[in-house]
């Protein structure tokens, strides 16, 4: 009963650690198996860690604004592109982390 639980709850939220696994069981009243036996039980169900591939978030709307700002400028003179003032990128965090997300 509690094995099937924890892949539940791991299919729900994979990027719940063992610890965070175990401590929603204990709010839910179950057996309370170690965070080694939780580790062994989703390794077991082929889940291990990873760290998540990051990838930009593009939206099709944005993809879309992409392609015309390129076949806008994409024939523009050199000229033109000598005007422009180039800076280097910033990082700039909102909603998420930057980090290594694990999985």
């Amino acid at each position: 009963m509690t094995n099937k639980r924890i892949q539940n709850i791991s299919e729900c939220n994979p990027y719940l650690s063992a610890s965070k696994l175990r401590a929603k069981l204990i709010s839910e009243n179950q057996l309370i198996p170690s965070v080694d036996t939780i580790r062994r039980r989703l390794y077991e169900d082929g889940r291990h860690g990873r760290v998540a591939c990051h990838l930009p978030y593009v939206i099709k709307a944005n993809l879309a604004k992409r392609v015309i700002f390129y076949h806008e400028h994409v024939m523009k003179s050199s000229a033109f592109w000598n005007r422009i003032l180039w800076t280097d990128e910033s990082m700039i965090k909102m909603n998420y982390s930057h980090s290594k997300m694990h999985v």
